[in-house]
């Protein structure tokens, strides 16, 4: 049975950052980190929501928000 309030917990710390990064990411001069860092967000998604699965790179929301804020 899904549990909306479940996916919303996970969901918390990663939606400012998402949100942030695409406010931010057409106007970023470094396009290439930019879009490095959107399939880090991608990997964050599938750390949160499916543990179980590995990704080629672990991403963490402490990691994803410094290199959001190194972004330029």
């Amino acid at each position: 049975v899904a549990n909306p309030g479940k996916d919303a917990g996970k969901a918390e710390p990663f939606t400012p950052l998402w949100e942030t990064f695409l406010a931010r990411r057409a106007t970023v001069r470094d396009q290439e980190a930019a879009q490095e860092l959107r399939w880090a967000f991608e990997e964050l998604r599938v750390a949160l929501f499916a543990p179980e699965v590995t990704t080629p790179v672990s991403v963490t929301v402490t990691k994803a928000g410094a290199a959001l804020a190194a972004l330029r």
